[in-house]
C-alpha cells in the first residue's frame, strides 16, 4: 500500500545553501555568506560609506591648509612693461633747496622696463584669530567623523534587514518544498480514491491547485530572492550578480538590557548626539573668531625690488616694515555679525536638547517593538507547532477514511497561513532587533 509522508514541517533550525541546489536558484559552489562577513564587506567596500569617509579626508585637508596661515607668506612678482610715449621731466634750479644748480630735463625713451619684486609677509596679531580658526577645523573634522559613524551604523542596519529578509525567504522557500511534497504525495492519494470512486472530481482538482498554488509560490520565492541579493550585493558594494546563500542567526535570542540601561548607552554612544555637541562648539569658535575681528591686522614685511631699463628714478629698493589695517567704524556691521554667531549658538544648544529627546522617544518605541515582536514569535510559534499536529491527526485518520479530504485541505490551509505568520514574526523580531541596535549606536 502506497504509504504516505508526514505533514510537512517548517525548518527552525539553520539551513544552508544545500536549500539553493534544492530549488536550482545556485550552484552548489555558491558562496555561503555568514552575518559577520557580510558586515565586514560593507563596512570595507560599501561605496556610501567610502564617501563618508573621504568627507573626513576632504575636513583634513582644510584643515592643513589652514594651519599654513600661521607662517610667514612669501611672494615674488615680475612684470615686463614697455613704454608707448616719450615722457619729460624737468627740475628747474633751487626746486629741492641748494639742487639742483641748474634747470635740469629728463627724458625717457621708448622702451622695455622690467621690475622684479621679493618679500616676507608675517601676520603677527592675525595669530590669535587664526588659531580659533584651526580650532574650529579641527572641529569640522570632528563633525566628519561622526557623520561616518553615523553612515556605519545605517549601512550596518541596512545590511542586517537585507540579510534577515533573505534568510526569510530561504525559510519560506523550505516551507514551500515541504508544502509541495505533501501536495505532490496527496494528490497521489486522492486519485487513487479517485479511482476507487470514494472522492469526487472536484476534489481533486482541488488538490491540484493547491499543489500549482505551492510551485508559483516557490518561483515567486525565487525571484523575490535574487532581488533581496542583488541589493545585499550593492550594500557590500560587490558585483550583484555574485551568487551566495545565507546562514541562520539567533541574535533574536540575545539578552536585552533593560530600559534605563539602554537610554544610558544611547546617549552616549549615538553620533547624533556627539555631533549637536560638536556643532555647539563649532559655533562658539565662529563668535570667537568673528569677535576677532576688531583686533587691528598688524603685519610684519620684508620686501625687495629692483627695476631694470630705467635711470631717471631710483632703480632698487630695500624695505623693512611693520603694517596695521583696522577698520575703525563698520556702521554696526560686525555687531550684527556677532548677533547671528549668538543667534547659532543658541540654536545649537536646543537642537542638542532636542536630538537627545528624540533618541530616547526612538529608543523606548524600538524596544517596545522588540517586546511585541519577540512576543508575537512565540505565538505564531505555538500557532505553527499547533497546526502541524491538527495536520498530522487529520492526514492520519483520512488514510483511514475516518474523516473528508475537505477537513484536510483546511488543516493544509491553516499551516501554510501559520507558516507564513511565523515567517513573518520571525523576520519582524530579527528587524525589530537590529533597529534597537542601531537606536543604541550599536554596530
Amino acid at each position: 500500500m502506497f504509504k504516505y509522508a508526514e505533514p510537512y514541517k517548517i525548518l527552525t533550525k539553520p539551513i544552508n545553501f544545500l536549500l539553493f541546489a534544492l530549488f536550482g536558484c545556485h550552484s552548489v559552489n555558491a558562496e555561503l555568506l555568514t552575518m559577520n562577513q557580510a558586515l565586514e564587506q560593507a563596512l570595507h567596500a560599501n561605496r556610501l560609506l567610502e564617501n563618508a569617509g573621504l568627507e573626513v579626508h576632504k575636513a583634513a585637508s582644510s584643515l592643513a591648509a589652514e594651519r599654513t596661515k600661521r607662517y610667514p607668506q612669501l611672494h615674488f612678482d615680475f612684470s615686463e612693461s614697455y613704454n608707448l610715449t616719450p615722457q619729460s621731466y624737468t627740475y628747474e634750479a633751487g626746486v629741492f633747496g641748494a639742487v639742483p644748480t641748474e634747470d635740469v630735463s629728463i627724458v625717457s625713451e621708448r622702451g622695455f622696463t622690467t621690475v622684479l619684486s621679493a618679500g616676507i609677509k608675517q601676520p603677527l596679531s592675525q595669530l590669535y584669530k587664526i588659531g580659533l580658526s584651526i580650532d574650529q577645523f579641527a572641529v569640522r573634522e570632528d563633525i566628519a567623523e561622526e557623520q561616518v559613524r553615523a553612515q556605519r551604523q545605517e549601512i550596518v542596519k541596512k545590511v542586517r534587514d537585507n540579510y534577515y529578509k533573505i534568510l526569510k525567504t530561504q525559510y519560506s522557500l523550505s516551507a514551500n518544498e515541504q508544502r509541495t511534497i505533501f501536495l505532490r504525495e496527496l494528490n497521489q492519494l486522492v486519485d487513487r480514491y479517485y479511482q476507487e470512486k470514494t472522492v469526487l472530481q472536484y476534489q481533486t482538482m482541488e488538490v491540484q491547485a493547491k499543489l500549482a498554488r505551492s510551485r508559483h509560490e516557490a518561483f515567486r520565492d525565487k525571484n523575490d530572492l535574487l532581488t533581496q541579493q542583488e541589493r545585499l550585493n550593492v550594500l557590500l558594494g560587490r558585483d550583484i550578480n555574485k551568487q551566495f546563500s545565507v546562514t541562520s542567526i539567533n541574535d533574536s535570542l540575545l539578552p536585552v538590557p533593560g530600559l534605563d540601561e539602554i537610554e544610558s548607552i544611547s546617549l552616549s554612544m549615538r553620533p547624533e548626539v556627539r555631533e549637536t555637541q560638536l556643532k555647539l562648539e563649532y559655533d562658539k569658535y565662529g563668535y570667537q573668531i568673528k569677535q576677532a575681528e576688531y583686533i587691528p591686522d598688524i603685519d610684519f614685511e620684508v620686501r625687495y625690488s629692483r627695476l631694470f631699463g630705467t635711470e631717471f628714478i631710483p632703480d632698487e629698493e630695500a624695505v623693512l616694515a611693520l603694517k596695521l589695517k583696522w577698520d575703525i567704524y563698520d556702521w554696526g556691521q560686525k555687531s550684527q555679525e556677532l548677533s547671528k554667531k549668538n543667534y547659532a549658538i543658541q540654536q545649537s544648544r536646543n537642537q542638542i536638547r532636542e536630538t537627545k529627546a528624540r533618541i530616547v522617544i526612538e529608543v523606548n518605541e524600538r524596544y517596545r517593538q522588540l517586546q511585541d515582536a519577540n512576543d508575537m514569535q512565540q505565538v505564531s510559534e505555538l500557532t505553527q507547532a499547533a497546526a502541524q499536529e491538527k495536520l498530522r491527526v487529520l492526514m492520519s485518520q483520512y488514510r483511514q477514511q475516518v474523516v473528508l479530504l475537505d477537513d484536510v485541505l483546511r488543516a493544509e490551509a491553516d499551516l501554510a497561513d501559520a507558516n507564513n505568520q511565523y515567517h513573518q514574526a520571525l523576520l519582524s523580531a530579527w528587524s525589530a532587533r537590529a533597529a534597537l541596535d542601531k537606536a543604541m549606536g550599536i554596530e
